[in-house]
């Protein structure tokens, strides 16, 4: 079983991915200006629909999940 990887410096995809359930395995903070969002195997649909403009999700879960990781980027998590 291959565990692939999905990195994203796009903060509106991470919360996107975190609160349609895909685990975020951390975050690299390349510099104090970009950081870069690490996920495992997340569905090849989520990404496509994201992509096509159709990704649907609970708007206060996505609001709750942008929060959440724009926290953890200035805690440095």
């Amino acid at each position: 079983m291959t565990s692939e990887k999905h990195e994203t410096s796009d903060i509106a995809l991470a919360a996107f991915l975190h609160c349609s359930g895909t685990h975020l395995s951390g975050i690299d903070h390349q510099d104090r200006q970009r950081c870069i969002f690490i996920f495992d195997s997340p569905k090849p649909e989520l990404i496509s629909r994201w992509q096509e403009g159709k990704a649907n999700v609970n708007a206060l879960a996505f609001h709750n999940a942008y929060q959440e990781l724009k926290a953890r980027l200035f805690r440095g998590v």
